[in-house]
C-alpha cells in the first residue's frame, strides 16, 4: 500500500516546511505519499526556561500533537489475497475494480521492491 521513510531534502521541497518542522519520517510511495497532507498530523512541542542545571524552570510555551486523519480504503482483504495467490511470481498486475462505483478492490503486482529499501 505504500511506505514512510526518512524525510530528505526532496521531501522538503514538495511539502510547506513549517507544518514539518519537527517531523522525521514522511509518506514515501503509494497510499502513504498519496493521503500524506492527510495523514501528517502536527507534531507538539514545549519551549522552556531552564535553570544553569536544565531544570525546568518554567513552561513558556506548549503545542499539544494533532494526529493526522484516518483514511479508509475500499481494498477487500480477501479478494487482495486471491489476486496475490493468482499472480504467483509471473511479471505483470492484477487489479480488480467495482464497475458500478470506480471502487479499487484489489491491487497487486510483481516484480514487488524490497520493503528494506527504506529503512535507514
Amino acid at each position: 500500500l505504500g511506505y514512510v521513510g526518512s524525510m530528505n531534502e526532496e521531501d522538503l521541497q514538495r511539502v510547506d516546511a513549517a507544518e514539518y518542522r519537527g517531523t522525521t519520517h514522511i509518506g514515501k510511495t503509494g497510499v502513504e505519499q498519496a493521503y500524506e497532507s492527510m495523514l501528517h498530523g502536527k507534531p507538539g512541542f514545549q519551549h522552556v526556561e531552564t535553570n544553569a542545571q536544565g531544570r525546568i524552570l518554567r513552561v513558556l510555551e506548549r503545542s499539544d500533537p494533532v494526529p493526522g486523519s484516518n483514511i479508509h480504503l475500499t481494498i477487500d482483504a480477501s479478494l487482495q489475497a486471491v489476486a496475490e495467490r493468482a499472480l504467483g511470481e509471473e511479471n505483470g498486475a492484477v487489479v480488480a475494480v467495482d464497475p458500478a462505483t470506480g471502487a479499487l478492490l484489489a491491487f497487486a503486482s510483481m516484480p514487488v521492491y524490497d520493503p528494506n529499501l527504506f529503512v535507514d
